[in-house]
């Protein structure tokens, strides 16, 4: 299965409220019992490194693992590129689930402490939509703005 089919099937679950799988605001209450989110992110983007780092600080951050996918030696997911990972926010679910795009990032607010009240704002009706559609136009976005990043932290 595609990725871009995984976080299709998440968005209509989300929308229609299909029982295929737990709904994402079940995620937080599981990892008490499951293993940690694993979140794919892009360590060569200047712009994505910070943003995980500011994850990293947050409370709630030890339930979550970080993979740099531009580490040649990181493990990856199964049925996740490197390719795909660098080009898009990944993240596997304890259940093994991989969700990606503003679905992951509502995934991994819902557990850090500052982030919640975004993730809350999700379950608005037709947010997750907006949030969809939003985080597509940052992709476009997201070379330069790396590049602008990455002048200003070098100095």
């Amino acid at each position: 299965m595609a990725t871009s089919d995984v976080v299709e099937i998440v968005l209509h679950q989300q929308f229609t409220g299909a029982a295929a799988s737990p709904p994402l605001d079940t995620i937080a209450c599981q990892l008490q019992r499951d293993d940690r989110l694993t979140l794919y992110h892009d360590g060569a983007c200047p712009l994505c490194r910070r943003e995980i780092a500011l994850y990293r600080r947050r409370d709630g951050a030890r339930n979550l693992r970080f993979v740099d996918v531009a580490d040649p030696a990181s493990e990856m997911a199964s049925g996740l590129d490197r390719t795909a990972a660098g080009a898009r926010f990944h993240v596997r679910l304890p259940d093994g689930r991989l969700v990606s795009g503003a679905a992951g990032f509502v995934v991994v607010w819902r557990q850090l402490r500052g982030w919640r009240w975004l993730a809350r704002c999700a379950d608005l009706p037709g947010m997750m939509s907006l949030l969809e559609a939003g985080y597509r136009a940052s992709l476009v976005v997201r070379p330069p703005l790396a590049r602008i990043v990455a002048r200003f932290t070098s100095r």
